[in-house]
This record gives C-alpha cells, sequence and structure tokens, in this order.
C-alpha cells in the first residue's frame, strides 16, 4: 500500500537552486501520495526548471500530488516556471 505524505503549511523563501533545478525544493515521490496545502513559496531561483518547486515521480509505484491553497510568487529561473512536475 503506497504511504501518504501531508504537509503542516510552512514557508520556503529565498532559496537557490545554483547547479539544477528547483531553487525552492524538489520532492521525489516513490510510492504514494503528497499533499501539499497553505504553503507560500516565494523568491526562490534556480539555473534550469522549476523555480519554486520540482516534483518528480519515480520508482515505478503510483504517485500523486495534491495542492491546496498554496501561493507561488516573486520567483525566477531561466524558463520562469513555478511548478515543474515530470513523470
Amino acid at each position: 500500500m503506497p504511504d501518504s505524505f501531508i504537509n503542516a503549511p510552512a514557508r520556503v523563501n529565498n532559496n537557490t537552486a545554483s547547479s539544477g533545478d528547483g531553487g525552492g525544493g524538489r520532492i521525489v515521490i516513490h510510492n504514494g501520495s503528497v499533499t501539499l496545502a497553505g504553503n507560500n513559496f516565494f523568491n526562490n531561483s534556480g539555473s534550469g526548471s522549476g523555480d519554486d518547486l520540482w516534483v518528480e515521480a519515480a520508482g515505478g509505484g503510483p504517485a500523486s500530488l495534491i495542492l491546496q491553497n498554496n501561493l507561488f510568487s516573486g520567483s525566477t529561473t531561466p524558463t520562469d516556471e513555478k511548478l515543474h512536475i515530470e513523470s
């Protein structure tokens, strides 16, 4: 049975991925469900895609992401992509 994770609200601000994607954070889901609720992602940056958040499904199991009332603002990457989802 896949695992589930639900976060407590957080602020993810002023982070930089200097050599890759997901300046504000990166989530890799192997088998399960992740719910992000009530988070603020501000002023993050990266040299690739997903300046605030990069989410990746890996491992071959079922993976799901649920976003509820999250704010993405003021972040920059070359692609100007706030959220990147890769499966």
